[in-house]
């Protein structure tokens, strides 16, 4: 089944994403290694993006608590809207690996 970036964009605006984008994965390939779409998963086409608005004030005050919570909050939006898009978009016949938002992996220029 076809669908179009448009209806992707609305799809994961409906599951909560506050801004998204859909780039092809030959925008990657100046990327370090393992940060390609095609290291994760080899016939990836497209990658998508998405994130969520945080409150300002969060990134400002000296105390870390505030941005402590906002960060684990959104962590926590953000993988579930993952798992719920890819599910949606296989039902659809589509192919989507949900990778983590926060880094599992670093890159680490030494090993490189």
């Amino acid at each position: 089944m076809n669908i179009t970036t448009h209806q992707v964009k609305e799809l994961a605006a409906t599951l909560g994403v506050d801004l998204c984008g859909i780039a092809s994965v030959d925008r990657f390939s100046k990327a370090p290694t393992c940060f390609e779409p095609t290291d994760i998963y080899l016939n990836a086409k497209s990658a998508l993006v998405f994130t969520k608005r945080l409150p300002e004030v969060a990134l400002s005050l000296e105390s870390p608590v505030p941005y402590t919570l906002v960060c684990n909050t959104v962590l926590q939006e953000m993988s579930s809207i993952t798992y719920r898009l890819s599910i949606t978009l296989q039902d659809r016949g589509i192919t989507a690996v949900p990778v983590p938002s926060e880094p599992y992996e670093h890159w680490d220029e030494k090993k490189v």
